[in-house]
C-alpha cells in the first residue's frame, strides 16, 4: 500500500494532458474550466458536455462515486445536478467522467437585493432540505463515505493542518490550536443525524436561472459525504452574510429541516473547520499545500475563536 492512499499519479508528472484530451475524441476545442489539484476540468462546447480528468487516484475513486449515487438524488432536488458518465478511451485519463453542460449565472453575493433575497433563501433552504432528507443509510450503499470516513479525514486534517502550521504560528500558538482541534473533535463526537451533505456550497458551485431569480443547478459534488448537515447550513454565512443565512435557515425549517438549540451550536461549531477544509482542497494527496494557502489559512485563524489567541 502507499504511504499515501489515493496519491498515486493516473497520469505520469512528466505527461500531457493534451494526449488525454485527444484521446477523449471532442467535438471542438476544449476550454479549461478549472485546472486544480483533483482535476482538470474543460468543456466540450460544441457537443454541450464538461469532461473531469482525475489528476490521482482518489480523485478517480471520487468521480465513480458520483456516476452511482448522481441519478438517484436528481429525483429528490429541485435544482439540476451533473449526472456523469464514464467517458473511457484509449490513452485517455482513467476514470474520466462527463455530464451535459448546466448553463446558469454564478450566486454571487451581489445577486441578492430587497427583491431577490427572500426567493433566493427560500430556493436555496429547500434544496439543502431535501438534500438533507435523503435517506443516509442510501447514500452510503451508493458509494457515499460515511460518518466514519469523515472523523477519519477530520483526523487526518487536525495532523496535516498543525504540522503546516507550526512554523508560521510558533509553539505557543500551535499549543492553542492544537486545543481548539482537540475541542472541535470532541464536539463533533456528539451524537447527531447523520444526513448527505454537499460540502462546498459556494457561489462557483450554486448557479441561478438567467433572471436571478432562483437557484438552476448546483455543481461541485466532490465533497459529498453523510455526514452533519450542519456543516452545509454554516458555509451560507461566509459567501451571503449573516441575515440571508438566517432567511436559508427559516426556509430549511420551513421545509422540514431540524432547526433547534444543538443544531444551531453545531452550526458554529463547523463554521470554525470551513478555512482548514477550504486549505486542504489546494493540495492533492500527498503534497503540501501551497505556500499561499497556508497563509491564507494563518490569516482566517485570526477569526477562528480560541484557535490561535
Amino acid at each position: 500500500m502507499p504511504a499515501n492512499p489515493g496519491a498515486e499519479p493516473i497520469i505520469p508528472p512528466d505527461a500531457s494532458y493534451d494526449t488525454s484530451l485527444a484521446a477523449l475524441g471532442l467535438a471542438g476545442e476544449p476550454v479549461v474550466l478549472r485546472d486544480g489539484p483533483d482535476a482538470l476540468v474543460v468543456r466540450d462546447a460544441a457537443a454541450g458536455r464538461v469532461l473531469h480528468l482525475p489528476k490521482h487516484a482518489a480523485a478517480a475513486a471520487a468521480h465513480a462515486r458520483r456516476v452511482q449515487i448522481m441519478p438517484y438524488l436528481r429525483g429528490h432536488l429541485s435544482p439540476a445536478i451533473p449526472l456523469p458518465q464514464p467517458r473511457p478511451a484509449a490513452g485517455g485519463s482513467p476514470g474520466t467522467v462527463d455530464a451535459a453542460w448546466l448553463p446558469g449565472r454564478p450566486f454571487t453575493r451581489g445577486a441578492i437585493d430587497e427583491r431577490s433575497e427572500a426567493r433566493l433563501a427560500r430556493s436555496l433552504g429547500r434544496f439543502l432540505a431535501e438534500l438533507h432528507a435523503y435517506p443516509a443509510e442510501r447514500a452510503q450503499a451508493l458509494g457515499a463515505p460515511g460518518p466514519r470516513d469523515r472523523r477519519e479525514f477530520l483526523e487526518g486534517l487536525r495532523d496535516r493542518s498543525l504540522r503546516a502550521l507550526r512554523p508560521q504560528l510558533g509553539a505557543s500558538r500551535t499549543t492553542r490550536l492544537r486545543r481548539w482541534w482537540r475541542t472541535y473533535l470532541a464536539e463533533d463526537a456528539a451524537p447527531f443525524d447523520p444526513a448527505p451533505t454537499h460540502g462546498q456550497i459556494a457561489p462557483e458551485h450554486l448557479l441561478l436561472d438567467e433572471e436571478g431569480h432562483d437557484l438552476h443547478a448546483v455543481l461541485g459534488w466532490s465533497g459529498l459525504t453523510v455526514a452533519d448537515p450542519a456543516l452545509d447550513l454554516a458555509a451560507v454565512a461566509p459567501h451571503y452574510g449573516t441575515d440571508f443565512a438566517w432567511l436559508v435557515m427559516e426556509a430549511y425549517r420551513a421545509e422540514g429541516g431540524a432547526v433547534d438549540a444543538g443544531v444551531l451550536r453545531r452550526v458554529r461549531r463547523q463554521a470554525g473547520v470551513l478555512p482548514f477544509l477550504a486549505w486542504d482542497r489546494s493540495r492533492a494527496p500527498g503534497d503540501p499545500a501551497p505556500a499561499a494557502a497556508t497563509a491564507a489559512l494563518v490569516e482566517q485563524l485570526r477569526d477562528v475563536s480560541g484557535a490561535t489567541g
